[in-house]
């Protein structure tokens, strides 16, 4: 079979893949946490590529995620418990509703810290004399995540007295070894995608931020659109659709941690489904430890995205829709509000 062209790839995002584990580790020695304090409780937001890594984080965590570690999804944190801090996180540093949550968040009384390369929330978090901790840029914020994921690690790491750095600089270098085996299952992937006219992926609680990272990868990198969904779900609402359907793949993401309910969830979509001829493909689950598991998972699923936006005859790198928008945010009414009074 011939091998995929690459010729599209203008900014060279197949190499900067390449550069990952390296990425995470230059990061390591030289990243300088603000002094913070040590909390019993943490509430992190961020939006699109800066949340993903906390949620990524959450997820290696599981099932022992700590009781005071929270993922805010919002635009107004709730009243904090005592001894709350907030995280803001925003790669690029210009996203409004992470810095109104940072806003609304000392308004309320949280101690707060901002993850950043700059932007508004630089801006912001030194107007209102909020720790900062500066992120080094990457070419989109979606190749940021081995900074982003370090930056949050670390910050947790102090903040609530955890480890997981320490977890995530092993998978990294782990990673190293599957580089190569990496790019040749996501070649296959892609392929397997390239006709689909939508792409479905179920997947357990546990998967909910590889299936989440994925959808915003194939619209972005690929420019196809896809569907996520829980698989406890699908039965009770979601499969019905099927029989409309036509053009669309499945994706299943299972997880390790999955109880014998959910798995036999995804046996019986799967069967109903093949059985109406629609192509259904599982992505495998490697083995090793929780935090190389998801990274590897997440790291093949990436590259697919790149090798698909490629087999349609597109650079990844480039999404005009998504640029025009965000400048047009920039230029409306409440972001200038809000630039103005951290510029002042």
């Amino acid at each position: 079979m011939a091998d995929i062209d690459t010729s599209f790839d203008r900014s060279g995002m197949l190499n900067y893949y390449k550069a990952w584990p390296d990425q995470f580790s230059a990061y390591t020695a030289t990243i300088d946490i603000p002094p913070i304090g040590t909390f019993d409780h943490v509430l992190i937001t961020g939006k699109g590529a800066s949340l993903v890594p906390s949620l990524f984080i959450y997820s290696v965590l599981m099932p022992d995620v700590p009781k005071g570690l929270e993922i805010f999804k919002g635009l107004e944190p709730p009243r904090p418990e005592q001894d709350t801090l907030f995280i803001a996180v925003s790669l690029g540093g210009d996203t409004l509703e992470v810095v109104y949550a940072l806003k609304k968040a000392l308004e309320k009384g949280y101690d707060a810290i901002a993850l950043t390369g700059g932007g508004l929330l630089e801006k912001a978090a030194k107007k209102w004399n909020v720790p900062l901790l500066r992120m080094p840029k990457a070419p989109t914020s979606r190749l940021g995540f081995p900074v982003i994921t370090l930056a949050v690690a670390s910050t947790l790491d102090k903040a609530l007295g955890l480890r997981t750095s320490e977890i995530l600089h092993r998978a990294f270098e782990e990673l190293r070894g599957y580089l190569e085996p990496s790019y040749e299952e996501a070649k296959a992937l892609a392929r397997w995608m390239n006709d689909a006219q939508n792409l479905v992926v179920y997947h357990s609680a546990h998967q909910e931020v590889i299936s989440l990272r994925l959808k915003y990868l194939l619209s972005e990198n690929a420019k196809l659109r896809s569907y996520h969904e829980d698989i406890m779900d699908v039965i009770h609402n979601g499969i019905g659709c099927w029989e409309y359907e036509y053009g669309s793949k499945l994706i299943i993401l299972r997880d390790p941690l999955d109880h014998e309910i959910i798995s036999s969830r995804f046996d019986i979509v799967k069967d109903v489904l093949t059985s109406l001829n629609f192509k259904v493909r599982e992505i495998p689950i490697y083995q090793g430890d929780r935090a190389v598991f998801l990274l590897r998972r997440l790291y093949t699923l990436d590259l697919a995205t790149v090798y698909l936006g490629l087999l349609r005859r597109s650079d990844p790198s480039i999404v005009r829709t998504q640029s025009i928008a965000r400048q047009k945010m920039k230029e409306s009414s409440y972001f200038r509000k809000l630039e103005e009074e951290v510029s002042s």
